[in-house]
């Protein structure tokens, strides 16, 4: 059963405060606060949180919010380290079991010279784990020692991945290749691909989702806005598969997923053709432990393979003699009806896909960056 939160508008309970006049620039907002720790609550477990981490000369920085998805901060801050945190923030206590979701979409509006890092800032069970993906930021934030450079995660190129500790937490921190104020985030992509790495202290579930702001300094009185912000999160439409031989057929074109002619070698093209019966069309996943299969030809023995472990789109689809690697075993997905979007374990943002959204024999099967198209939806089916 698919589940799913989205903000709802409701009646909020303001916490701590030192309220301020409102002046006719700022008239359109329903909550005004200032100080370094005020928040406000609305319905279905959304608050914004005005966290603090200055001194007490920035008590006047000030928290305007309309809902969980329009709010901004403003103050006038100096020297280094950071002043403070506006951002939203729902607890969304996901496992972290490649069978659920979380996206997120924003769109922000920022001051042109100070320091500071527009961003999603996430945790794992019990606050073992922070993950830090940037967004728009001026300043270089990144510290630790880096763990991946130039890695597609959830359709979008990062630069680089560090990796930290603060002397309470893991923390992880994801830089994209290009700034943005507006854009949606795959976020369970991001933790999936950190689990699937090893970089995780707890594993078990996504607990927290917030994106805000971290402000360092200021030129004079400056305000951070978020214009709009909204997220979707829950279970996907079905389970893992069970082992067992199938054949995959896509659900654009109702054809299989086949070893090009009836190839055994290691290479061999997987592309798409009219289903026959071949053992070249059928398929054995067996699930090799965290619902990570292994998908082997019956005819050939040897399992499908992203060549060269690339994260790249258009990456080849091949057979090649098993070992065990990531980018030989593959997650299920259940999308609706009764397809799924499978996903390479070492590309957890990237999917099987029919190149060119054909519905041709002999189109060819490659990795590409998941988008949801009926091109890269495969159904399970008895052969």
């Amino acid at each position: 059963m698919k589940i799913s939160s989205k903000f709802t508008a409701g009646v909020f309970s303001i916490l701590a405060i030192l309220t301020i006049g409102l002046t006719s620039a700022q008239a359109q907002w329903s909550f005004q606060a200032s100080g370094p720790w005020v928040q406000v609550h609305y319905a279905d477990g959304w608050s914004v949180y005005q966290n603090g981490w200055g001194s007490p000369d920035y008590a006047q920085q000030t928290l305007y919010s309309n809902s969980p998805s329009n709010w901004a901060s403003a103050g006038s801050f100096t020297n280094g380290g950071i002043k403070c945190y506006p951002h939203t923030q729902k607890d969304v206590d996901l496992p972290l079991d490649g069978n659920h979701y979380c996206n997120a979409t924003f769109n922000v509006s920022v001051p042109n010279n100070p320091w500071y890092n527009f961003m999603f800032d996430n945790w794992t069970t019990n606050m073992q784990d922070e993950f830090i993906v940037c967004e728009q930021w001026n300043g270089d934030g990144t510290w630790g020692s880096q763990i991946a450079a130039n890695v597609s995660i959830g359709g979008r190129t990062y630069l680089h991945v560090y990796q930290a500790n603060n002397g309470a937490n893991n923390v992880l921190i994801f830089t994209p290749t290009s700034k943005r104020t507006s854009g949606t985030t795959d976020v369970m992509a991001l933790m999936m691909w950190a689990k699937n790495n090893g970089h995780l202290v707890n594993s078990s579930s996504f607990h927290q989702l917030s994106f805000g702001v971290e402000i360092t300094y200021t030129s004079g009185w400056q305000q951070f806005t978020c214009n709009s912000y909204s997220a979707s999160f829950g279970q996907n439409g079905g389970s893992a598969p069970g082992n067992g031989t199938y054949k995959i057929v896509s659900r654009l074109s109702g054809k299989a997923m086949e070893a090009s002619g009836w190839g055994s070698a290691d290479g061999t093209q997987i592309l798409q053709w009219t289903y026959g019966g071949g053992n070249n069309q059928r398929w054995i996943l067996t699930n090799r432990g965290s619902d990570q299969f292994s998908i082997i030809g019956v005819h050939s023995g040897k399992g499908l393979d992203i060549n060269g472990a690339s994260s790249a789109n258009g990456a080849k689809v091949q057979l090649w003699t098993y070992g065990g690697n990531n980018n030989q075993k593959f997650t299920f997905t259940g999308t609706s009806g009764g397809y799924y979007r499978i996903t390479p374990v070492h590309a957890t943002g990237s999917c099987l896909d029919v190149s060119g959204y054909s519905t041709a024999d002999g189109a060819l099967v490659h990795q590409w960056a998941y988008g949801g198209g009926d091109n890269q939806q495969w159904a399970l089916q008895t052969p």
